[in-house]
């Protein structure tokens, strides 16, 4: 024990002889480091499992420790890529790496860093995600810090196209798990420059992976079009997309998981069929989340302009499903976009519908033909982006204005809501002091008072079903009520069924509600000069059969409106004298006329018991 102390002396003074000798000898041997170049550089290519060069090596030793200048490295990816620097300073403090038992670094600066990948930048959990390689191996573990200078790094954006990150200077820290970054970066790419952005991330790392944390970016008039994804890129003629805008993405298990975004000022231009649409933002705030597998995209309130136009304030979420393993013989399901809305102004969307076009183009030429207007309360719709026809929605409207398309009359002032699907659904309509336009039906725009309806179709592969029920509508001179339904059965021939109860209180305008592609346009000619006048208080109409036979010469259909007309004015034939004070009963039926009266003044002279037959208006000597 006595001998202790010398023994603990004497191995001390051996530390600090060896220790002394090892640095003096390192002062010596580092200013001749380049000639062992070849040896270090194979060292370096066992550790990293890529094969590294570099021009020169020069080094020496401060009090410290050691300092290191590398010149013009440069190393080959497997993906085809390289990396090079063209200079690298390092100054390691080896008392503070004895200390904490961990390579801890007074300067580690890469100037001209140069990182090229062929990997697309991709999300999920794939072997191209953010994975530590050998590279990232040793920037994330082995330095504890680094910065970088006058850098950048090449990659494939999520749209295709390569793009080239600049990064004037950027500071990296890293901790046993966890690794934060700060600086400028500056993007772009074959269609100019970008934008500068300052950058901020907190990353945990787990199991090879930058796992956890969050990302936060700030930019000013940047270019996000590289960003945008391919199929947004093929399908959408985007001009230009610049934002002033701040960003926080989380990042979980590897992946990026959600995010939130402020867009301070900004817009976007797209080329639509014609001519350039724009849309323009103020201080509008989106959220971003993942569902797994699919994304979800949230905007609160709608502080944007479209084409000049601001929109009212609503909110706005739209989704994309992916396609689904869902079991059974149809085992697939379709991807999906799904869109939640509020308080639309349909004029204002108009500049979106060179995307709903490419969605569905059936929807797009609906849009284009009707040009709608007036304001959405509620909207939803999921839509099969590979089944366009398996759209389901649900929605309620005010106001809606559109022009005729097809056998669709036009309409204005319309409010009601919808819901169902393509396949089968339900609609409630309301009208008040609006005209509707039905031309090749109706020889001038029906002029609805007031009008409710409600209407539901069925559409599957035995063929197409639409019912009108509880239809009342007060117009111009008349009121009805009825229902209809239209049969268009799969192979087989249409059948068109209507029963409404009819009243007026002025016979002269039954011109206007004669449908003139049912009765023929000579029938329709020859009543709306005959009747002249008059009142009917239960007026019935009946119809049933193909539409295409009419006027059923075979008896295979049948058309009637049966008219108990009061103080009616009629005139059989325009050269004739007008029947006058007239109580009469006109049976209308397909392309003929039955009528029938109690008595009649015609020029001065009564006539009573008085009935006439006109079996068929075509002809011209009936």
């Amino acid at each position: 024990m006595r001998r202790l102390p010398g023994i603990l002396l004497l191995t001390g003074a051996a530390l600090v002889v060896i220790a002394a000798l090892l640095v003096s000898g390192l002062r010596i041997a580092l200013p001749h480091l380049d000639a062992w170049r070849p040896e270090i550089l194979n060292k370096i290519e066992s550790a990293t499992g890529m094969p590294v060069e570099a021009s020169q090596l020069s080094a020496s030793w401060q009090n410290f420790g050691p300092t290191l200048e590398a010149h013009d490295i440069r190393a080959e990816l497997k993906d085809g890529g390289e990396f090079s620097v063209k200079r690298v300073t390092l100054a390691l403090d080896v008392w503070q790496s004895l200390l904490h038992m961990r390579w801890q670094f007074r300067d580690l600066t890469f100037w001209q860093l140069r990182f090229r990948t062929n990997t697309p930048i991709t999300s999920g959990g794939s072997d191209d995600s953010l994975e530590a390689s050998h590279i990232s191996d040793l920037f994330l573990r082995q330095f504890d810090h680094f910065d970088l200078r006058d850098s950048e790094v090449s990659f494939l954006t999520p749209s295709g196209q390569r793009a080239e990150l600049a990064i004037p200077q950027l500071t990296w820290l890293n901790d046993p798990r966890r690794h934060r970054a700060e600086g400028l970066v500056s993007l772009s790419s074959l269609t100019g420059q970008h934008g500068v952005m300052q950058v901020r991330m907190d990353l945990r790392d787990d199991e090879g992976l930058l796992s956890n944390g969050r990302v936060w970016l700030q930019a000013d008039d940047i270019d996000l079009k590289p960003w945008l994804g391919k199929w947004m890129q093929d399908n959408i003629a985007l001009e230009t997309a610049q934002f002033s805008l701040e960003g926080w993405m989380t990042i979980d298990k590897g992946d990026v998981t959600g995010g939130d975004v402020w867009l301070k000022q900004g817009g976007a231009s797209w080329l639509g069929e014609k001519e350039t649409h724009t849309l323009s933002v103020d201080n509008l705030t989106a959220h971003i989340t993942r569902e797994n597998p699919g994304w979800q995209f949230s905007i609160p309130d709608t502080r944007i302009t479209m084409d000049g136009k601001p929109w009212p304030s609503g909110a706005l979420t739209l989704a994309w499903i992916p396609e689904q393993d869902v079991g059974g013989k149809d085992n697939k399901r379709s991807d999906e976009l799904r869109i939640r809305a509020s308080n639309l102004e349909l004029a204002g969307l108009e500049g979106i519908r060179p995307l709903a076009a490419k969605l569905s183009p059936a929807l797009g030429d609906v849009w284009r033909s009707t040009q709608p207007s007036g304001k959405i309360n509620t909207l939803a719709l999921d839509i099969p982006l590979q089944a366009a026809d398996n759209t389901r929605f649900q929605a309620s409207w005010s106001d809606l204005a559109w022009k005729q398309w097809k056998l669709l009359p036009g309409a204005e002032h319309f409010s009601g809501t919808l819901s169902g699907s393509v396949e089968n659904g339900l609609l409630t309509a309301s009208m008040k002091q609006a005209k509707m336009p039905y031309e090749t039906v109706f020889r001038a725009p029906l002029e609805i008072a007031d009008g409710q309806a409600t209407i539901s179709w069925l559409n599957n592969d035995k063929g197409f079903q639409l019912d009108g029920r509880n239809i009342d509508v007060k117009a111009k001179a008349v009121h009805a009520r009825g229902g209809f339904r239209y049969l268009q059965p799969a192979n087989d021939e249409p059948w068109l069924g209507i029963l409404a109860g009819i009243s007026t209180d002025d016979g002269s305008q039954a011109w206007r509600y004669f449908p003139e592609n049912l009765m023929g346009k000579d029938l329709v000619d020859y009543l709306s000069g005959a009747i002249q006048g008059g009142e009917a208080d239960n007026a019935t109409l009946v119809y049933g059969g193909n539409p295409q036979l009419f006027p059923y010469k075979h008896n295979e259909g049948q058309f009637e409106v049966l008219v108990p007309l009061r103080n009616a004015k009629f005139a059989f034939q325009p050269d004739w004298p007008a029947l006058t004070n007239l109580d009469i009963e006109l049976d209308f039926i397909n392309d003929g006329l039955w009528m029938k009266t109690d008595g009649v003044n015609l020029g001065g002279v009564r006539a009573s018991n008085l009935t006439a037959v006109i079996p068929d208006y075509s002809k011209k000597n009936c």
